[in-house]
């Protein structure tokens, strides 16, 4: 880390490196009257952050997380398979529709000596919908095709725990696992769908 020189503030801007920074993407579907079933699909994300580095005289650090913006880099394909007679659900998250921004940030975060960051009580927003087509005798023709919302207005607290540190002139922001659940009925029979979304990012100061 640079050498500690007074008291400073500075902005980062930050871009996500598509090539280190992943979205699993996990959902499971309880039709009721049949088996549940589950599909998980990982794809690449994109965008920014943009935060307030502040640096004490006695080179003690916190970090101010001001905008997460992320999407898809990626189409997310899922698959969601019964018996032969009953079918299989097919559902598409075109690249770019998946969005994760933030809603409830800290304050200020402190970092430890090695940049490290931890704090539990984060909000997240996910928006975005999949394309959904039912195949095979059954859900052919209870689901058809249709668009299914995905959004999570206001995710529950999740942790979000990383690292900020400094190499090679730059800061650099890996957050290596952050986990946002939901589950929602829908449609009026009652279906349950169970989303489990995992970000893990690395962001490079611009």
């Amino acid at each position: 880390m640079p050498a500690a020189s007074g008291p400073r503030t500075e902005r980062l801007h930050l871009l996500v490196d598509s090539s280190a920074s992943t979205a699993l993407i996990g959902i499971t579907l309880d039709p009721m009257a049949l088996a549940p079933r589950r599909s998980v699909c990982s794809c690449p994300l994109k965008g920014t952050v943009t935060g307030i580095l502040k640096t004490s005289g006695l080179g003690t650090r916190t970090f101010t997380i001001e905008k997460i913006d992320l999407a898809t880099a990626g189409d997310g394909r899922l698959e969601f398979d019964w018996t032969p007679l009953i079918g299989a659900i097919r559902a598409l998250i075109p690249a770019g529709i998946l969005t994760i921004r933030d809603h409830t940030m800290p304050h200020a975060m402190p970092l430890q000596q090695d940049g490290r960051f931890s704090h539990p009580k984060c909000r997240f927003r996910v928006g975005g919908t999949c394309q959904v087509q039912g195949r095979g005798l059954v859900l052919k023709k209870k689901v058809g095709q249709k668009e299914e919302d995905l959004t999570i207005a206001r995710t529950e607290p999740v942790v979000l725990a990383g690292s900020l540190t400094h190499r090679e002139n730059r800061w650099i922001l890996v957050i290596p696992s952050t986990i946002m659940k939901d589950r929602f009925e829908i449609d009026e029979e009652g279906t349950i769908l169970d989303l489990i979304f995992t970000g893990s990012i690395t962001a490079v100061e611009k």
